[in-house]
């Protein structure tokens, strides 16, 4: 699909050498095909092909950077990756650890609270 679309953008975006083509083609016809007419064709020509070059060369230097960019992140986040698992996985066991914890906790209220409703029964029987 990718291929396709370059394909006709190509097709659609004619490029510095061929906007240069169309300008001597038009420099001739206007000039009658005189010496003058025939210099600034060629001046014309030889302006669109070195900025069809010029671009093309930005354009691929453009690629590269954006490909090295594009390596550099995947590499960053490669190296990063495990950082993150590491401080996931201690956060887990903490987490873990204080649940426990807090579980332990709760358990040892509702123990106190049902030996202090126990004793409450009995001296509440005990007073009849």
């Amino acid at each position: 699909m990718s291929a396709a679309k370059d394909r006709l953008k190509g097709l659609t975006d004619p490029g510095l050498a061929a906007l240069g083509a169309a300008g001597a083609i038009c420099s001739l016809a206007v000039s009658g095909a005189s010496i003058a007419g025939a210099v600034c064709a060629a001046a014309l020509l030889v302006a669109g092909v070195l900025g069809e070059r010029a671009e093309r060369r930005r354009r691929l230097r453009t690629q590269a950077q954006l490909e090295q960019l594009l390596a550099g992140f995947e590499s960053f986040g490669g190296d990063l990756a495990p950082v993150w698992s590491g401080q996931i996985e201690s956060s887990r066991g903490q987490m873990e650890a204080a649940i426990a914890s807090l579980s332990g906790r709760f358990a040892n209220i509702v123990s106190h609270l049902g030996r202090t409703l126990d004793q409450s029964a009995g001296a509440g029987a005990a007073s009849q």
